[in-house]
């Protein structure tokens, strides 16, 4: 339906009624969430945090998404044929599969003001040995301060993979694994700072669709991508990407990842140090 609903307008718009896993919000601190095996069926994230939250440890945990989505058969749904774009008047590609659920762990967070004084930014994140698969992100991590440390941990089949803080003091990804399947394995949303950050590219199934391996900007960090996945089995488009913006089909469509789009995609970056052991070319 035509709909205002966070400034849309003329675009399908179809109320969801968010179904999350677990939360932690307003006066959380200190706690530590572990040995836990989430299996997501509703359309939500598994693990939220929000409200300010500080301290938290998740450990030992997987979140398991449902069988993923074939976008031809979201094409074909009567609604999307009814406006030929999804909500933000963005064409879903064919060809590719979509999670039927949000992020595996997701830091919320609105740095423009506080709710009744209630600080906004999630503070100090540490993740350990915990599994994502088949989410939209699998650490949706974009947006907190103080530390984030992200360790011994794995995506796999998610549309993104691992993604620093730009706000965050400490950004440590240490020891982990994953695939890039449906989307890149490594993603700097926004530029970051001072990122050390280990990543092996794995799996056993080819890409589907195009996607880089990572992209990154920012300034000062250490990034080492190393691999186990197969020769061949990803294509010479399978980039690792420096300063610039993906350009994601939810937001900034484009069938060619290289070409101009609409918009600043320039993303400066500067002192990185980036040890590429994954076999995929570089491109500046």
């Amino acid at each position: 339906r035509p709909s205002d609903a966070e400034g849309v307008t003329n675009a399908a718009w179809i109320d969801h009624r968010k179904q999350s896993g677990i939360r932690l919000g307003r006066g959380a601190s200190g706690v530590t969430l572990e040995n836990v095996a989430l299996n997501m069926r509703s359309f939500g994230h598994g693990i939220f945090l929000q409200d300010g939250v500080s301290n938290i440890t998740i450990r030992d945990t997987v979140v398991l998404g449902d069988t993923l989505a074939f976008s031809d058969e979201v094409i074909a749904h009567p609604v999307y044929q009814q406006w030929g774009f999804a909500t933000y008047r963005e064409m879903i590609p064919a060809g590719i599969r979509l999670s039927r659920h949000e992020d595996g762990v997701r830091v919320y967070t609105n740095p423009n003001h506080a709710t009744n004084g209630w600080p906004q930014y999630v503070h100090n994140l540490t993740v350990t040995r915990t599994r994502v698969e088949r989410m939209r992100d699998a650490f949706a991590t974009g947006d907190m301060t103080g530390a984030l440390r992200v360790t011994d941990s794995q995506s796999f089949e998610n549309e993104t993979g691992f993604t620093p803080s730009q706000f965050a003091s400490e950004n440590t990804f240490l020891r982990n694994r994953g695939d890039a399947l449906h989307g890149p394995l490594v993603l700097f949303r926004r530029s970051a700072s001072n990122v050390v950050l280990e990543a092996e590219l794995a799996g056993s199934a080819a890409p589907v669709g195009e996607w880089p391996i990572a992209l990154i900007s920012g300034t000062g960090h250490q990034i080492t991508l190393a691999r186990t996945a197969p020769a061949g089995l990803y294509p010479e488009t399978s980039r690792i990407v420096l300063a610039r913006h993906w350009r994601e089909w939810r937001h900034r469509p484009s069938v060619d990842l290289d070409a101009p789009a609409s918009g600043n995609v320039a993303a400066p970056a500067s002192g990185i140090h980036l040890v590429n052991r994954t076999g995929q070319p570089v491109v500046f």
